[in-house]
């Protein structure tokens, strides 16, 4: 087997081919275990489908209320609404089959698993925005720089009380300004003049797209990363099946899934051997949120090349110039805050989940500064690993992630898709099992939360 993309049932080399993430698996006479596993995984497909669908339908149902202000509705508005009860029962039963489908995934057309993909986002893009929820935040720091000239990085949503985006905002967030970054700012700046409804709506449209492009890009990339039969289709159920992209990504429109798609193009142009862009492309993923640049110490230290070096340097060069013409050093306030909200023991964070599952309280904050510790000097050490060959980099970013979004003082479950693109594009097993696990526990303590609110 050729290091090109040549499988052993392929005479022609990948490069040659239409890179389509819709090639059909190669053979039609399979073994029994073969159909077990077509069987279960076009099982597990349908049950996902049948179960996301239902969770669109309780989106429809609003459950915070905005005095003096209009709900939005949309168009699927008339259709029947998915209360609590059923809510809890369908994110189970989206989870489980995601498992099931994620290691059946190779007996499954990737066709099949794009166009289910593609159905489910838009569904979920069509449920109308919820408020006081990020979203709304997002376009209050966008009507704050583009229609009245506040700089989001200096002052929070209260600094436009007047504004018809305000009564939208959660108040937990009211005083707290932006912490994301400068491209994802302009872009809701960009969006501002559309109104309140209007913004959010172009929001969730871009979250939407997004998560199909990051998918597509992702099973590009583990087609030439992985010759194995099935990667394709392994990649996009693994990032577009995935409970927490659907429900909390798109469905609420959350700017992470945004910043997938420059580290999915990123993953996939490394794949090519274009290093200097893809290099680039993944540096500039903190421009739209900062914790995209968690994957990029691993990329520098596991691919020791001049023009991977050459194309960071460059990304980050953009980034830091664009940023300071722009905004100045104001955005450099942003970390502080980050630091902030992921120290305070805060009640959404695994371990505190795992605090109250055992009986005990929420964790102090030396308990979260102590694994704050454990987590950097396992990223070290993963990083070691990397660096002498050990352990692939993606499969130690991966690792690393999922040990901060794990070890944080606030962890809210949309986290839980950072590291989607890094493991789509790794062929270890060990990145999937890492998902699965952090999509698992994220899922659960939302479960919790929806039973006891």
């Amino acid at each position: 087997m050729s290091t090109d993309g040549i499988t052993a049932n392929v005479a022609v080399p990948t490069a040659w081919r239409p890179a389509s993430v819709l090639d059909a698996p190669p053979s039609r006479r399979l073994p029994w275990g073969r159909w077990a596993q077509v069987v279960a995984g076009h099982a597990a497909l349908a049950v996902a489908v049948l179960s996301t669908a239902g969770i669109a339908l309780g989106h429809l149902r609003h459950h915070e209320r905005v005095a003096g202000a209009r709900m939005p509705a949309g168009p699927l508005a008339g259709l029947p609404h998915v209360h609590r009860p059923d809510h809890v029962a369908l994110l189970w039963a989206l989870l489980g089959s995601y498992a099931v489908a994620v290691a059946c995934a190779r007996a499954i057309r990737p066709a099949l698993v794009l166009t289910a993909v593609v159905a489910l986002v838009v569904l979920l893009t069509l449920t109308p925005p919820r408020p006081l929820t990020d979203l709304f935040s997002y376009v209050a720091y966008g009507r704050m720089l583009g229609l009245h000239g506040i700089d989001p990085y200096q002052h929070g949503p209260h600094a436009i009380m007047r504004d018809p985006s305000f009564p939208y905002v959660s108040p937990d967030w009211h005083h707290t300004p932006t912490v994301y970054g400068p491209l994802f700012t302009g872009l809701s700046a960009w969006v501002s003049s559309l109104g309140t409804l209007g913004a959010a709506w172009a929001l969730k449209a871009v979250a939407g797209a997004a998560a199909i492009v990051t998918a597509v890009l992702c099973a590009l990339a583990a087609r030439r990363n992985d010759p194995r039969p099935g990667s394709a289709s392994l990649a996009l159920v693994l990032v577009g099946l995935n409970p927490i992209l659907l429900a909390y990504g798109v469905g609420g429109a959350h700017n992470d899934v945004l910043m997938l798609v420059p580290m999915a193009g990123g993953l996939w142009l490394l794949s090519r051997q274009a290093d200097a862009p893809g290099a680039l492309l993944l540096a500039l993923g903190p421009a739209i949120k900062l914790s995209s640049g968690l994957a990029l110490p691993f990329l520098l230290v596991g691919e020791r090349r001049w023009r991977v070096l050459a194309g960071a340097v460059t990304g980050l060069a953009i980034l830091a110039g664009g940023t300071l013409l722009a905004f100045g050093t104001a955005p450099i306030h942003a970390t502080g805050l980050i630091g902030t909200h992921t120290a305070d023991g805060h009640r959404h964070s695994v371990p505190a989940f795992v605090a109250e599952r055992l009986g005990s309280g929420v964790p102090s904050g030396a308990t979260f500064r102590a694994l704050t510790v454990v987590a950097g000097v396992a990223t070290v050490l993963l990083l070691v690993a990397v660096g002498v060959g050990v352990v692939r980099w993606t499969t130690g970013a991966v690792a690393s992630t999922a040990l901060v979004v794990a070890a944080a003082g606030t962890s809210f479950a949309w986290y839980g898709v950072w590291t989607l693109a890094l493991a789509a594009a790794d062929p270890r097993r060990g990145s999937r099992v890492v998902v699965l696990a952090l999509t698992a526990v994220l899922v659960a303590m939302q479960l919790v939360g929806l039973r006891s609110g």
